[in-house]
């Protein structure tokens, strides 16, 4: 959902994987021209779909109507990321020897409140959208939580991994 440059899309492709891209702009070239709100597509036509940096962009009202709507066209799951606005408090990594590494990050939400500028009508951490909210929402979508994460390396986006429940 949402083409975007198309990075992700050919990513996906070189690995062998079919990909079928959705946006409003037909100047971007999706396959299927449509909204996100609004699928023109089959009920489990896709195994995944993928929004990525695109649901802030609709109005918070209309962000449970594409949750069902990517829901409705996806077989198995969702993957979903979103803006993050919360500020990084601390941020600890460390690589050991067998073990890997691990890191661990503590996020506080910002105080200042989101203004609408013209692309992004909503972002998570500041007041009134709390990673809770969108998790709820996406619940009440019929959608299970399997995954929530902001990458370290890009803290200002937030990562969601849904499956469908029955």
């Amino acid at each position: 959902m949402g083409v975007g440059t198309g990075v992700v899309a050919a990513t996906l492709r070189s690995r062998g994987i079919a990909v079928k891209t959705l946006d409003i702009d037909v100047s971007l070239s999706p396959d299927v021209l449509g909204s996100v709100t609004a699928i023109p597509l089959p009920d489990g036509s896709a195994d995944v779909t993928l929004a990525g940096q695109v649901l802030e962009h609709l109005r918070w009202e209309d962000v449970g109507t594409a949750l069902r709507e990517m829901r409705r066209v996806s077989r198995k799951g969702i993957v979903i990321s979103v803006p993050d606005r919360r500020h990084m408090l601390f941020f600890f990594s460390i690589q050991m020897p067998f073990l890997g590494r691990r890191e661990v990050a503590i996020r506080i939400p910002t105080r200042k409140a989101h203004v609408f500028d013209g692309q992004h009508h909503w972002e998570l951490g500041v007041p009134g959208y709390p990673i809770s909210r969108f998790t709820e929402l996406a619940a009440s979508c019929g959608l299970k939580l399997i995954s929530s994460y902001a990458p370290t390396d890009v803290p200002t986006k937030h990562f969601f991994v849904f499956e469908k429940t029955p």
